[in-house]
């Protein structure tokens, strides 16, 4: 059995100015790399407690019943997420995740670094954005896929770092 991991969207205000600033230049320069013209935004997160998150569920699942009975169809901002496994950042198919990359504010500058290339490159090689998206369904599709991003991701980081683009402090 997985280990849930429980998170929550923050202001970029809470994560501190030059990591904010070296995670936007990475983005820019990893998108221009890749040849990515999609629009993507950073969504920072931090690790939240379960309690905190299912109070969350409790109150959108009330929020949705009353919007539900007014005929009001617009959308309930959801907080508190959870996911099977802790992660550092992630990006997907899933409607709310489009065009988002969502990064933890609470790790070091490096790991930062590399996720946001590493999360580019599974966008550059799948098309999550352009709606002709194909996740790698079998095992193998997933080592590769998984490997190539690392790769991409450790590559252009140590450039940037040694061409001193990039401070991962």
């Amino acid at each position: 059995m997985s280990e849930e991991f429980f998170y929550k969207e923050i202001g970029s205000e809470e994560v501190d100015s030059d990591i904010r600033a070296a995670a936007e230049k990475v983005l820019d320069y990893c998108k221009a790399a890749l040849g990515l013209l999609d629009p993507v935004k950073i969504v920072w997160i931090r690790e939240a407690d379960q309690a905190s998150a299912e109070l969350d569920e409790s109150f959108v699942k009330l929020e949705q019943a009353l919007k539900a009975a007014l005929g009001d169809r617009s959308e309930v901002r959801v907080l508190y997420r959870r996911e099977d496994t802790p992660f550092y950042g992630q990006m997907g198919e899933k409607h709310w995740l489009r065009g988002k990359i969502l990064i933890r504010g609470d790790v070091p500058m490096r790991e930062i670094a590399l996720t946001i290339a590493h999360e580019l490159k599974h966008l550059a090689d799948f098309g999550l954005l352009s709606g002709k998206y194909r996740p790698p369904y079998l095992e193998q599709e997933k080592k590769i896929a998984e490997r190539r991003a690392e790769d991409f991701a450790r590559t252009i980081i140590e450039k940037m770092e040694h061409t001193g683009l990039l401070k991962t402090f």
